[in-house]
């Protein structure tokens, strides 16, 4: 570990003496580390940055087209083909779900050439090469085509038990904690009851907090009574018991945010027009296939 490779909160780990356990807490969780051996240390400066992009020559791209052209071949525009190519030549073949909007390919940019190939294609063809930018060479096939609408139930049906039992697993949570604090009035005392730690949020609205998506525990917040203990609340990342310590009245908190506010409503506005226009049947936006 070194002060450019560690994760935020692990600093104190340089200074730490050696033998001596130490527990730390980050953003991810808590940390029991042993500093088991030290190297000595070394005061360093960053004076420059140097670049150097790798670039394949004529050879190297000339060997990897014939080993593309020999796929291909091999393959013969069947999905049969195409899985004797791979066994045969010993590739790996990536299976990755698309849509008409899907441009990118791992770290391949500005690849759409493929997925165009793919929305007119038939299920179990295999394509020719096909060139994007030069560089790299893409053989695909087609192994399912999912038709505009409701994904079928038996293709959703793991994501849908994990669901599940992520919710139950929630509720079972929620109802041990609820055991734990019966009869507690104060935060500080669930704290210590929990083993966890007090967090003050200093504002919460209707809007997400920090980035965090918890609209149980939003909506908890709104309807609790100020001055009272609350919860627990079975959310998607936890389960909170909190205090409304006080609560602001208006629709801003500041004329800054009131602007914020009309414009992200603007921007909304704008992103929605389409949609509702798609889903009335006024009009059909295609611009996914071509762009």
């Amino acid at each position: 570990m070194t002060q450019t490779y560690m994760i935020p909160g692990f600093e104190s780990v340089i200074t730490a003496p050696v033998g001596q356990p130490q527990v730390i807490k980050t953003q991810y969780g808590t940390h029991v580390v042993l500093v088991s051996k030290k190297t000595a240390p070394v005061v360093k400066k960053q004076v420059a940055i140097l670049e150097k992009t790798a670039v394949a020559s004529k050879e190297t791209t000339n060997r990897i087209y014939g080993q593309a052209s020999k796929f291909a071949g091999i393959a013969a525009g069947a999905k049969a083909g195409y899985q004797a190519a791979v066994d045969s030549l010993g590739v790996y073949s990536h299976k990755t779900t698309i849509t008409e909007a899907t441009s990118s390919y791992g770290s391949i940019d500005q690849a759409k050439q493929v997925t165009r190939w793919a929305f007119d294609a038939k299920k179990g063809k295999a394509s020719e090469i096909i060139t994007i930018d030069n560089k790299y060479f893409f053989v695909a096939t087609v192994n399912d085509i999912h038709k505009e609408g409701f994904t079928p139930v038996s293709e959703v049906a793991q994501n849908i038990r994990m669901n599940l039992y992520n919710e139950k697993l929630a509720e079972a949570r929620k109802a041990e904690i609820a055991a734990r604090i019966e009869g507690m009035t104060d935060i500080s005392q669930v704290a210590e009851a929990l083993d966890a730690e007090v967090v003050n949020e200093a504002s919460m609205s209707l809007a997400p907090m920090g980035g965090r998506i918890e609209p149980a525990l939003v909506g908890a917040v709104q309807a609790a009574q100020d001055g009272k203990l609350s919860g627990p609340v079975a959310g998607a990342m936890g389960t909170y018991v909190f205090v409304v310590n006080s609560r602001e009245t208006g629709s801003f908190y500041t004329a800054n945010d009131a602007e914020m506010f009309a414009q992200r409503k603007a921007q909304y506005n704008a992103q929605g027009i389409l949609p509702t226009m798609s889903a009335n049947g006024v009009v059909k936006d295609n611009r996914e296939r071509f762009f």
